[in-house]
C-alpha cells in the first residue's frame, strides 16, 4: 500500500512554510522620541515611495524591505556631503548620520511612519550600535 499524505496535512505544511518569523527589521523598536507621522496609504506603498525618495535627497539606501516596512540609509557625512559605506570610513562622528524609517499599519488604509535619525557622538566599541544616538 503506497504512502499518501492527506491534503489537509499538506496544506498545513505549506501554510507553516509561508509564515516565516524572519524579518529584515532590526531587533529593536524605534526610539520613543522619534518623529511619528500618520499617512493615508498602506505601509507597502509608503516603503516603496521611501525607497525612491531617499536617493533623490542624495542619500543611499542601505537596507529596504517593502514587506517588512523598513528602510535604513547608509551613513552620511553632512559636512563632506559624502556617503560612508562602512563605519571605519567615518572621519567625523558628530557630523555623520543615518536615518531609519519604520512603516507600521495603523488603521485600515493608514500607516504610522516613524522616522529616527541616528548619530554617534563618540566611538565606544564596548557599546552596542543601538546605544549610539
Amino acid at each position: 500500500m503506497p504512502f499518501r499524505t492527506p491534503h489537509f496535512a499538506l496544506r498545513i505544511c505549506l501554510l507553516l512554510a509561508a509564515c516565516t518569523p524572519i524579518t529584515t527589521r532590526p531587533d529593536f523598536r524605534p526610539d520613543p522620541r522619534a518623529l511619528v507621522v500618520t499617512l493615508d496609504a498602506r505601509p507597502e506603498r509608503i516603503t516603496a515611495a521611501l525607497d525612491s525618495l531617499v536617493p533623490a535627497e542624495s542619500l543611499e539606501v542601505a537596507h529596504a524591505n517593502v514587506r517588512d516596512g523598513y528602510v535604513e540609509t547608509a551613513w552620511y557625512d553632512t559636512q563632506a556631503h559624502h556617503t560612508r559605506h562602512h563605519e571605519r570610513e567615518i572621519t567625523n562622528l558628530a557630523a555623520t548620520v543615518k536615518i531609519r524609517f519604520w512603516a507600521d499599519p495603523w488603521v485600515p488604509g493608514q500607516t504610522r511612519l516613524t522616522v529616527e535619525p541616528v548619530y554617534r557622538p563618540r566611538y565606544d566599541p564596548s557599546r552596542p550600535e543601538r546605544d549610539w544616538r
